[in-house]
């Protein structure tokens, strides 16, 4: 459903998702993308579908934890004692050991960066006491914003049937952010930060993957599929795109690009904003989410995936697509890159090369066994999107004492 008929559907809209836990992985996925300064709504395709939110919910957590240093209960260099609980909770966490402390903005670098879990348990048990107390507050914090279809029962997005939301409020959410916290929005534009002698990279692929890209987050979980809020600026104009539902990451990636890439293209006609839709729209219907992918689909989708080549000789032509501080990362961004790619890197093949200079390891991002024709092509899409690209042919891909290593 395309913008000129979503917002006269909205009722209809609240209750097209299933109400079963089983696979819909034909469920397609929920979007919406806005002209940040104006709220203005761009492109919106079942927007107020009810979906999962995984880790897009340390949204809110930033954002009442950032309110809470606006009016003085917090500071950025203080110190939280990290509980039993926080350190209990389900990866991905940062490895936070009860007993322990952690400073407000380690804390938040780690819930934005690395979507860390314990970490958000920690300042949410800062703000009000415990998660519960937190959970509640956050939801009457969404209601407050008109987030009138979002329901929150913890501060991390681990799964719960009862924790659901909409694009729709996601993009409000996103909004208030940029509104409320615009001088603070460098926290989701950063791509490592540290904790202690700890040094840890972002998760986000969208912020080295897109020219013009300072954020915002990413969340996973099989029930919720792939979510994005993403950024970018360009000539002072800022879009926001919200992908949620998507059933891969290179399939999150590949929608927020075409949304962002054609809201730029756009001429700047009048739409309707997301304060007066807002206004229009009725309460939470109470309908289940879609479940995207079962636990079993997601297993089987990572056992097929081909294994990371760590080891030469590398096959064919390869493409250098930067350097990262975390082997994760590196892998991550493979993976975006050839989605964004599609066919023209079809049989590329991910490849990981480790160097320790200086006592710190980086790790280079590659993608092998091309042809020469299509690493070419590959490298000008890139380098036309403002991605870093560099083409090497077999004998450079594979010389130990090449300067790109």
């Amino acid at each position: 459903m395309r913008y000129g008929t979503a917002f006269a559907a909205i009722a209809l809209l609240c209750v097209v998702a299933t109400t079963t836990a089983t696979v819909t992985a034909r469920a397609k996925p929920a979007s919406l993308a806005f002209e940040a300064t104006s709220g203005r709504i761009l492109q919106a395709d079942d927007a107020f579908a009810p979906r999962y939110p995984a880790s897009l919910t340390k949204l809110m957590t930033t954002y009442l934890v950032l309110q809470a240093i606006r009016d003085g209960r917090l500071t950025w260099s203080q110190k939280l004692t990290i509980s039993r609980a926080a350190a209990g909770q389900s990866p991905v966490k940062l490895g936070l050991r009860a007993g322990r402390t952690i400073t407000v903005r380690a804390a938040l670098d780690a819930i934005i960066l690395r979507s860390a879990n314990d970490a958000a348990v920690v300042l949410a048990e800062a703000v009000s006491g415990d998660e519960h107390a937190f959970a509640l507050k956050m939801t009457a914090t969404a209601r407050k914003l008109a987030m009138r279809a979002t329901r929150f029962v913890n501060a991390t997005g681990l799964p719960d049937r009862d924790q659901v939301t909409t694009a729709y409020d996601m993009a409000i959410l996103t909004r208030a952010l940029l509104r409320d916290f615009s001088g603070h929005l460098g926290l989701f534009s950063r791509t490592s930060a540290r904790h202690g002698k700890r040094r840890f990279g972002t998760v986000n692929g969208w912020l080295t993957s897109y020219r013009g890209a300072d954020g915002f987050k990413t969340g996973f979980t099989c029930g919720a599929g792939y979510n994005l809020v993403a950024s970018a600026t360009r000539e002072k104009r800022r879009i926001v795109a919200v992908v949620l539902g998507a059933a891969s990451r290179g399939a999150r990636a590949a929608r927020a690009r075409k949304m962002v890439d054609a809201a730029f293209a756009a001429p700047k006609v009048p739409r309707r904003d997301l304060g007066k839709v807002a206004a229009g729209r009725p309460p939470l219907a109470g309908v289940a989410p879609p479940h995207i992918l079962s636990p079993t689909k997601c297993a089987h989708s990572a056992r097929r995936t081909k294994p990371v080549l760590e080891a030469g000789p590398f096959p064919g032509w390869g493409l250098v697509l930067g350097s990262y501080t975390s082997r994760s990362r590196a892998v991550s961004e493979i993976a975006t890159r050839k989605a964004t790619l599609g066919k023209l890197a079809a049989k590329g093949r991910p490849a990981v090369v480790a160097r320790a200079r200086g006592g710190v390891t980086h790790y280079r991002a590659l993608l092998v066994a091309l042809d020469a024709e299509a690493s070419l092509a590959s490298c000008r899409q890139l380098r036309a999107a403002g991605v870093y690209c560099r083409r090497l042919d077999s004998k450079r891909l594979n010389n130990a004492r090449a300067t790109w290593r």
